[in-house]
């Protein structure tokens, strides 16, 4: 992990947003594909009531604006695994909101 994700990653440690923190994980600044482990765990949230899938994507789609290619690249690939293997109801609900 390069300092700019460990330090993504502290900021929202402070602010409490494991949510954030682990999608920052998913969609680090190495290149190689997202680890596996964060998005399991982004995808056993899909299964969840008490996370906000909107905000979820929200945090998703604001990583999809980083200059690096990666980091782009990962929060697609990110995407399309919570598209394919996320809990089905959530996620049509959050393609519907988001037009995609």
């Amino acid at each position: 992990m390069s300092v700019v994700d460990k330090l993504d990653a502290a900021r929202h440690s402070i602010t409490g947003s494991n949510l954030a923190k682990i999608a920052c994980k998913a969609t680090s600044r190495e290149v190689m594909g997202p680890k596996r482990k964060h998005v399991d765990y982004l995808i056993q949230c899909t299964n969840t009531d008490n996370v906000s899938i909107p905000n979820l994507a929200e945090i998703l789609f604001e990583r999809c604006t980083n200059s690096s290619w990666v980091v782009v690249f990962k929060s697609l690939c990110t995407f399309h695994h919570l598209m394919s293997y996320g809990n089905e109801v959530s996620t049509t609900n959050t393609k519907a909101g988001y037009r995609i």
